[in-house]
């Protein structure tokens, strides 16, 4: 089993998952290919 990620690393992971969730939109509204190269380009910080 996994502990809980440190503040910074789990800052991260929420980062990227409300970034995957605005790609989904995107996919819905402007396509996959958008959606795709906007998600690959996505750097956590």
């Amino acid at each position: 089993m996994l502990g809980k990620p440190p503040a910074s690393e789990q800052k991260l992971i929420d980062d990227a998952v409300d970034e995957a969730a605005r790609c989904t939109e995107i996919w819905l509204k402007d396509g996959l290919t958008k959606a795709t190269n906007r998600l690959h380009a996505f750097k956590a910080q």
